[in-house]
């Protein structure tokens, strides 16, 4: 009788360890999971960011055509203008 009580104490005791070590296990598991949540929001912020700043530069690429525009326009008004002085003179 006290070697089934020895056996048994040892297999709880056995049962215990199991289960300590199986919460650690959940413990970091949990940890992983908020981890990887944290990881998640930071890079569907990033992706926020990045297709902002693809508009922004597609703006900026509109305005520089524009800006180009009006100096060609601004040159091109300035050689009509002194071909015509030229030619008229």
């Amino acid at each position: 009788m006290d070697s089934e009580i020895k056996e048994i104490s040892k297999q709880i005791a056995d049962v215990r360890e199991w289960l300590v070590r199986l919460d650690t296990k959940i413990d970091h598991l949990q940890s992983v999971k908020q981890t990887a949540e944290e990881a998640d929001k930071k890079a569907d912020e990033a992706l926020m960011i990045a297709k902002e700043n693809a508009k922004d530069i597609e703006e900026i690429k509109a305005d520089d055509k524009n800006k180009w525009r009006a100096i060609y326009g601004t040159i091109a008004s300035f050689l009509t203008a002194l071909a015509l002085y030229y030619f008229t003179r």
